[in-house]
């Protein structure tokens, strides 16, 4: 069972790493909230889930292709073994059942070629959305702390939520925490 996200924050110690986002939040309040940080969620991640969904369309359409010229030619195949009688019977010229099955062979072996390589771009979908939907709601979650933070006033409570959810963010993203960058003098100073 998963615990709450407000029992975890107080147990939460603020993360220096993560000042960067609460100094926008307080840039943002400065400024009156004019600048609604956080408010869009959109990822880096969106153009590669994109891409290889249009790769999948491009794919499937070509195995569509395919998938009809090979029917097409097993109908051929079925209609010129029917009786001559048959409205439907049709014979092959010379030659022409040795191209069908070229023909045939080839197309069959690029299917199995696409739907390979529709597998391929299918895993490449799973890995974006994923990694789409762990940015997404790490964004959220920063979203609705900044909200909260509107509301309340309460400085702890954000630094607190704000590291919370950088390091589910990691966790999810099964990367360790960002290294801690030696600050210069000038950056030590904080407006809290």
């Amino acid at each position: 069972m998963m615990e709450r996200f407000e029992t975890v924050l107080l147990r939460t110690n603020p993360d220096a790493r993560f000042d960067y986002v609460v100094k926008d939040i307080l840039r943002d309040k400065a400024s009156g909230w004019s600048h609604n940080y956080y408010s869009n969620d959109t990822t880096i991640w969106k153009k590669g889930l994109a891409t290889h969904n249009q790769e999948i369309y491009k794919i499937d359409i070509l195995i569509k292709r395919n998938k009809a010229a090979i029917e097409a030619y097993e109908k051929k195949i079925t209609n010129s073994k029917l009786p001559a009688n048959h409205p439907d019977y049709k014979a092959l010229e010379k030659g022409e059942m040795e191209e069908i099955d070229t023909s045939f062979v080839k197309l069959a072996k690029e299917n199995i070629h696409l739907a390979d390589e529709m597998n391929k771009q299918q895993d490449e979908v799973t890995k974006y959305f994923q990694l789409d939907y762990i940015t997404r709601s790490l964004y959220t979650n920063i979203y609705c702390l900044r909200n909260q933070y509107q509301l309340d006033g309460d400085l702890d409570r954000l630094r607190k939520g704000i590291t919370l959810a950088y390091t589910m963010y990691y966790q999810s993203m099964g990367q360790p925490l960002p290294e801690v960058l030696p600050q210069s003098a000038s950056a030590t100073a904080t407006a809290w």
